[in-house]
């Protein structure tokens, strides 16, 4: 890290970055089967950019998540990760089945990102129940001590 600049005006930086990256490709005038490569490479962009705005609130110590949206967001990421699953045993299953490269490197691409947003709806789920449970435990040890 450069001794001149804090974290949070790195990370700052690096959100802009990506929005302009993101920004460039939007407007590529690309108009082949590659616009979908390119509008994808975008998208991805605009995540990373939403992913430093959440560090950059995390360094701010915003509230990660409220308690009354727990319930709610644990539930939705339990659903959406089971589906993430169907997702992951389907596109297996045609990348067994597909000959031309060109298709099968694009599954491999969008496999190896359903299998990255599997791990990390798993750790979410997984980290919002110990922080249940957590709470849970203080909980419990409180009523205890009455």
């Amino acid at each position: 890290m450069e001794r001149d600049q804090t974290l949070l005006e790195i990370l700052e930086d690096q959100k802009k970055m990506e929005l302009r990256l993101a920004k460039i490709l939007e407007d590529s005038p690309v108009k082949s089967v590659a616009q979908c490569i390119v509008k994808a490479l975008a998208l991805d962009s605009l995540k990373h950019a939403l992913l430093y705005q959440a560090l950059i609130d995390l360094e701010k110590e915003t509230e990660f998540v409220s308690d009354p949206e727990k319930s709610t967001i644990l539930e939705t990421m339990k659903k959406h990760a089971k589906d993430e699953e169907e997702v992951l045993e389907r596109i297996n299953s045609l990348m067994e089945k597909i000959s031309d490269p060109r298709i099968k490197s694009v599954f491999k691409h969008i496999a190896m990102d359903e299998y990255r947003h599997h791990r990390v709806l798993e750790d979410f789920v997984e980290a919002l129940t110990l922080k249940e449970q957590e709470y849970d435990t203080v909980a419990y040890e409180w009523i205890k001590s009455l």
